[in-house]
């Protein structure tokens, strides 16, 4: 009997634990009046089982009864776990359900593409709209209270086929088609829309997506656009575009151009290859099918160069430039190409060519060289015929800057770097000329006329390296027979002022003397002639005849050979000049010398007295000065001489060029005849006056009028 309680006891413990378990796990309530009968069952028979008798009768009664109750408690246990497996097996289920709207939700709302569920109606047509994505709101305008209970037919463009779409949707379960909808701002965007059969709550609705083709339409407008464009201009350009397929050996496409080049048609190149490749001069045609290995290989192509013969016999030359598309399927790569006609390139580059062998072969011949200096890199290239003109070693034509440097000759590098520093001072091209002595590899020197200009790269950006671009002859022979004519000349002078002498003292002897006596005779014929009036008047006449030409004769002797300067000297002929150009001008002369005339040899006393005649007459006639001042002085045996004036001065750069016009020495030949004799002349103009200073060491000056023609080579 207790044992029978004890496990009613237990069973209904396990009920009730069980029913609060279902409760707590499932939420429901509807466990806890079960829990609360089978909790006060189990206490009732808990205090049964305390309070049982011994007596036997209360103990078989308490065992009948016990035993149906025993049997209740297990039907409830079991009731209890069945109930609470089938409710925990709906809590599951509504669980799944759930989660599987919440990710239909999201798929519905994160769609790329515009998505709405249109119901069906009794009738099988489709009706009202059920619900719309996000997606679909931002693409009509709409807000969602426009579209959600809104029949679609209002915004279909083309509504009469709704019927007919929505009979195909129910008999085939799904359909594409495309439309327009009406947005909220009155336009109709293109679409493309899916629907399906599905169901919603047990009923049919239709689920449709729709994909905006707006973008792809206008997308394909702008490309059909370009293509119009690419096409246009493959026609009006001159470079021929073509594609070859590789593995195929077929030419995919060859614009117009080809056939302006070629003179074979596009569309016959394209139906026949070969005709392009066959068109290929015979002697470059290896290395155009030598290109097409690499790009099989899917190696670079470089750019190159070939013949075509045409079929008209004309030969072109064709430049092509050619790129590998490749595809990552197995589509056969694509050899792209560019074709430009460079015939007449070709022949201007060779007529160049043959021009700079023309002018090469004249610098040659006439001994000129050429050369450009690159002063950041410090690097100079020669021409052939420069590189010959040093001696330096052939077949070289870069040189290092220094190395040419030291070839200038070292009294004249100074010159040199005055003269270049002007130009590379000057912002724009600028051109220099000057001489200069050159030394050879050999240890010879030579005479070398340079012209030289700086090369500005104004197209250039931002500031360019600078350079000098230039030209150098040898002009040693010209040199060597200037210097002789100038010695020549100087000769000529002294022989020139010797016959004048001559020429003055045979008149003086002779003529003069003659008129001299002329003119006593006839005074003494006019004495005789008292008596005839008429005929003393005509003797008067011829004697003042005679005597006009006495003093012309006088005037002329002075000006061949002014008797003074080889009877008395330079200082004397110097002093008698000053008279004679105060008597005929306005031009006052002051002389100053402190040369004895005993210090001067008589050749070297004509050139100075020339000299300085030519000066003063040069201020006399130009100058329109006032005064003019002479100073001769002799300083440790270098003869000075000063000249100066208060006149309106000379340019700023003066150019001593030749003999004046009236056949006067001029300042060039008073110049080159100095040179000669070792001598320097400096002329400063200013605006208050000009001065001319001139040096001439004695001891060389006489020497050389002693020995005759010698060659100087003094710098410049």
């Amino acid at each position: 009997m207790s044992i029978i309680v004890l496990v009613s006891i237990i069973v209904r413990i396990a009920a009730v634990l069980w029913c609060l378990r279902l409760m707590r796990t499932l939420g429901d309530r509807r466990f806890v009046l079960p829990a609360i009968m089978l909790a006060l069952m189990a206490a009732r028979q808990a205090g049964t089982l305390l309070s049982i008798l011994p007596e036997h009768t209360g103990l078989a009664i308490g065992a009948a009864w016990e035993i149906p109750s025993l049997v209740v408690s297990a039907i409830a246990l079991i009731t209890a776990v069945y109930l609470g497996k089938s409710q925990a097996a709906a809590a599951t289920a509504n669980a799944e359900l759930v989660h599987s709207e919440q990710h239909y939700r999201n798929l519905f709302e994160l769609s790329p593409d515009s998505v709405a569920v249109v119901g069906i109606n009794e009738n099988q047509k489709l009706d009202k709209v059920i619900d719309v994505n996000q997606h679909t709101l931002d693409t009509l305008g709409y807000e969602r209270d426009e579209l959600v209970g809104h029949s679609i037919a209002e915004f279909d463009l083309h509504s009469s086929e709704l019927e007919e779409r929505a009979a195909i949707v129910l008999r085939e379960g799904g359909m594409r088609f495309e439309t327009e909808w009406l947005a909220k701002d009155g336009t109709y965007i293109p679409s493309e829309v899916s629907v399906t059969l599905s169901t919603m709550n047990v009923k049919p609705v239709v689920l449709g997506a729709s994909r905006n083709l707006a973008p792809e339409r206008a997308a394909a407008r702008e490309l059909e656009v370009a293509n119009l464009r690419f096409g246009q201009l493959l026609e009006s350009i001159d470079q021929g575009f073509y594609l070859y397929e590789l593995d195929t050996g077929k030419i995919l496409y060859s614009s117009p151009a080809w056939e302006r080049i070629s003179g074979i048609s596009a569309d016959a190149v394209m139906a026949d290859p070969a005709l392009g490749i066959n068109a290929t001069h015979p002697d470059d045609l290896p290395r155009l099918l030598a290109t097409l290995t690499p790009a099989a290989q899917g190696k670079p192509i470089e750019e190159f160069e070939y013949r075509i013969v045409r079929p008209d016999g004309g030969i072109r030359w064709l430049a092509t430039r050619n790129f590998l598309i490749s595809h990552a399927n197995d589509a056969s790569d694509v050899l792209a190409g560019v074709i430009t006609d460079i015939t007449q390139r070709k022949q201007s580059h060779d007529a160049l060519i043959a021009a700079n062998k023309e002018l090469a072969d004249a610098h040659r011949i006439a001994g000129i060289g050429s050369g450009e200096v690159d002063m950041d890199a410090g690097r100079v290239t020669m021409s052939k015929a420069a590189v010959e003109m040093f001696g330096l070693p052939s077949g070289s034509s870069s040189f290092d800057r220094d190395e040419i440097a030291d070839l200038v000759h070292i009294d004249d590098r100074a010159h040199v770097m005055e003269n270049l520093r002007e130009i590379l001072e000057s912002s724009k091209s600028a051109t220099v000329a000057f001489e200069c002595r050159m030394n050879r590899r050999n240890g010879t020197v030579f005479w070398a006329s340079v012209i030289c200009e700086q090369i500005v790269d104004e197209d250039t950006a931002g500031p360019s390296s600078p350079r000098l671009r230039g030209t150098l002859q040898d002009i040693s022979e010209r040199k060597r027979f200037e210097e002789v004519l100038r010695s020549l000349a100087t000769v000529t002078a002294l022989t020139e002022e010797h016959e004048r002498h001559r020429l003055a003292a045979a008149l003086h002897d002779g003529a003069v003397q003659n008129l001299g006596l002329c003119r006593v005779q006839l005074g003494q014929l006019r004495h005789e002639m008292t008596t005839q009036p008429q005929l003393s008047e005509q003797i008067d006449a011829i004697v003042n005849l005679v005597d006009a030409t006495i003093r012309d004769t006088r005037n002329l002797l002075s000006d061949i050979s002014p008797p003074v300067l080889t009877e008395l000297g330079l200082v004397a002929a110097m002093e008698w000049l000053a008279d004679e150009v105060e008597a005929r001008s306005h031009l006052a002369m002051k002389i100053r010398s402190r040369v004895r005339t005993t210090e001067l040899s008589k050749d070297l006393e004509v050139i100075m007295f020339q000299t300085v005649r030519e000066l003063v007459a040069n201020v006399e006639k130009h100058a329109r000065a006032s005064i003019a001042e002479v100073d001769l002085t002799n300083h440790d045996g270098v003869l000075r001489l000063r000249v100066k004036d208060d006149g309106c001065g000379l340019p700023e750069r003066l150019e001593l060029k030749g003999p004046t016009e009236d056949g006067g020495y001029g300042l060039f030949s008073i110049r080159e005849r100095l040179r000669l004799l070792g001598g320097t002349i400096d002329i400063a103009g200013r605006e208050d006056g000009t001065t001319v200073e001139i040096e001439l060491p004695l001891a060389s000056a006489d020497a050389l009028l002693t020995s005759g023609p010698t060659t100087n080579t003094t710098a410049p």
